[in-house]
């Protein structure tokens, strides 16, 4: 089986979550702290959830 590696461009992530880049002595992006990415991770599906439920809970209501 062919690997593949599986990432993020450091550059996109950059504009969006610049506290989880590291950039080099030039202030060039050059990597993600991964450990700090799963907590937002987590938070982002917390959200949704609450989303999902309160969507359930919207239909159930136009259903009757």
């Amino acid at each position: 089986f062919p690997s593949h590696d599986i990432g993020m461009i450091t550059e996109e992530v950059y504009e969006v979550l610049p506290t989880i880049v590291h950039k080099n002595e030039n202030d060039e992006v050059e990597s993600l702290d991964y450990s700090k990415l799963t907590p937002i991770l987590i938070s982002a599906i917390q959200e949704l959830a609450k989303e999902v439920k309160y969507l359930k809970l919207q239909v159930q209501l136009l259903q009757k």
